[in-house]
């Protein structure tokens, strides 16, 4: 009871210390959520920030490429997207399969389904400088590559800032300096010699052989446009695939050997990925300097063809019709295409991520060690002879 005061009022009732003491915890654990929920918004936003907002689109090629790839993948590819369900399908059977005696089969349950297709649109560009007449991929004298995303940007930021700040860490490994407002990150290892540069503009995010690739790339004053580039993209036009999906060209390329070596001034491919689960080809082909071609045998058709792809086997290629030039230099054009393309996707990865591939485009096999020899006198194999050991003492 809290009693009567001397004006007659009723006291208030005495507040129970227990009770006052759960209040003071709320009260303080409402403002630690709140701190912790601002540090949380502010480290987001921090994250997803654009470093340089309302940048022009920088130009890619700066000319001086020898080999370039573009693969422009839309929502809306009919070919694309039954291919990638193939490809799901193909990834759950092989899945189903690995946990059917597992104890953890229950996972099988968890569908991915749909998760590449919800990743478009996406472009992705991949531009290579090597020295002339060469196809070895560790020949390059310089690389630059750029992936364009609409989907998942405040992600894709997040990642590439948390990345620099990993690699940051050890200062010797990695440096970071500043590019007309653009955090350009370089790491480089010093044992295999790799340098890569890095960095993330607006909803695109660009990579580089070196930081001065990565500098001129994001130059505020555009290359000047190359003749050599020009004729490329104008080969392009010419053999551009209703429902295109990807385009490449190639400049200064040798194919063969003598004497009937192929000297391939320009050339360039269209690529689009059809509902019947193929990737139909294109290529335009402009003759080097030296003796005209004539003719061109059928694996001189597919070696022309196989300039434009990464290390994917001859087999894989189905070679299609072949148009000598109409005119004296004109362009040749070759087509083919690739069946059963989302069974043959998985090897073309592992090609690529084939360590020491130094041909293109094919890998030159490494035959087996021999089996080690074996020694009668010891039961493991290969063991060393037991010549010159004293006999213990019985």
């Amino acid at each position: 009871m809290g009693g009567y005061g001397p004006d007659g009022r009723p006291l208030p009732a005495p507040r129970d210390p227990l009770t006052k003491f759960f209040i003071g915890c709320a009260v303080v654990a409402g403002a630690l959520v709140l701190v912790a929920l601002g540090g949380a918004v502010f480290v987001g936003w921090r994250l997803t920030r654009d470093d340089a907002p309302r940048r022009p689109v920088e130009a890619f090629l700066l000319g001086d490429e020898t080999r370039y790839w573009c693969w422009d993948l839309k929502p809306d590819d009919a070919g694309l997207i039954a291919t990638l369900d193939r490809l799901e399908r193909s990834a759950e059977a092989k899945r189903d399969e690995a946990l059917s005696r597992s104890p953890f089969r229950v996972l099988g349950a968890l569908s991915r389904r749909g998760r590449l297709a919800a990743s478009l649109p996406v472009k992705i560009e991949l531009a290579i400088k090597s020295p002339p007449g060469s196809q070895a991929l560790s020949d390059a004298e310089g690389w630059s590559a750029r992936v364009t995303v609409s989907r998942g940007i405040l992600r894709m930021r997040a990642a590439m800032k948390i990345i620099r700040w990993v690699v940051t860490r050890d200062p010797e490994a990695a440096t970071v300096e500043e590019v007309e407002g653009v955090q350009v990150t370089t790491i480089a290892e010093p044992k295999s010699g790799i340098t890569v540069a890095m960095a993330a503009v607006g909803n695109r995010v660009l990579f580089a052989s070196d930081g001065e690739r990565v500098r001129r790339l994001l130059s505020p004053e555009a290359p000047e446009p190359s003749p050599a580039v020009a004729l490329l993209e104008s080969l392009h036009e010419s053999v551009r695939l209703p429902g295109e999906d990807g385009w490449s060209f190639a400049r200064g390329v040798e194919l063969g050997e003598a004497p009937r070596a192929l000297r391939v001034a320009a050339s360039a491919a269209s690529f689009d990925v059809g509902t019947d689960d193929a990737l139909a080809i294109k290529v335009a082909v402009l003759e080097g300097s030296g003796d005209a071609w004539g003719t061109l045998s059928p694996g001189e058709a597919l070696a022309i063809v196989e300039s434009h792809l990464l290390r994917l086997s001859a087999d894989a290629v189905v070679l299609g019709e072949v148009v000598p030039p109409a005119a004296p230099g004109a362009a040749w054009i070759v087509a083919a295409r690739i069946p059963d393309l989302s069974t043959k996707a998985g090897a073309l990865f592992r090609n690529l991520s084939a360590p020491h591939a130094s041909e293109w485009p094919s890998a030159t096999p490494i035959p087996p060690s021999p089996p080690p020899p074996f020694d009668p006198r010891s039961d493991t194999p290969g063991a060393p002879p037991h010549e010159g050991i004293p006999t213990p003492a019985r």
